[in-house]
């Protein structure tokens, strides 16, 4: 079991930013207020497997004009599994398979509030699988 959790606490004091000079509060542009990575992995007689769950909550990229033009990168979930099997004494056999994205998350940006999409793009689920020999 591996675990992870970052908490980050952003303020941007003392800037020039024209238009915007008396605003407070203002995270700093591309930090994530919370970040969490969960992973259990079994390893045992050369059959591995592992899950992973990776979160990041939703942040400022872009500072726009106002409030309302600031470019959001949206939260975040995904969840990652790879298994694989080694055999062999001299010549060693490995047959893998890598499947990531499982939850199907899009990549999403959003302007000012999560109600104004500016882009959205999904990826779908990836697999990846084989056969390796090492001599």
């Amino acid at each position: 079991l591996y675990a992870t959790y970052t908490y980050t606490h952003s303020r941007i004091t003392d800037f020039n930013f024209e238009g915007r000079e008396n605003e407070k509060g203002l995270s700093l542009p591309g930090s994530p207020e919370h970040t969490a990575n969960l992973s259990l992995y079994f390893d045992k007689c050369g059959f591995s497997a592992r899950a992973s769950f990776n979160y990041a909550s939703a942040f400022i990229d872009e500072m726009g004009a106002n409030s309302f033009y600031d470019r959001y990168y949206d939260a975040v979930k995904y969840l990652d599994l790879n298994v694989s099997y080694t055999f062999g004494r001299k010549t060693k056999i490995t047959v893998y398979a890598d499947c990531n994205n499982l939850l199907n998350q899009p990549l999403r940006y959003y302007q000012g509030s999560k109600d104004y999409t500016m882009q959205q793009e999904y990826y779908g689920v990836k697999l990846n699988g084989g056969v390796k020999v090492t001599f």
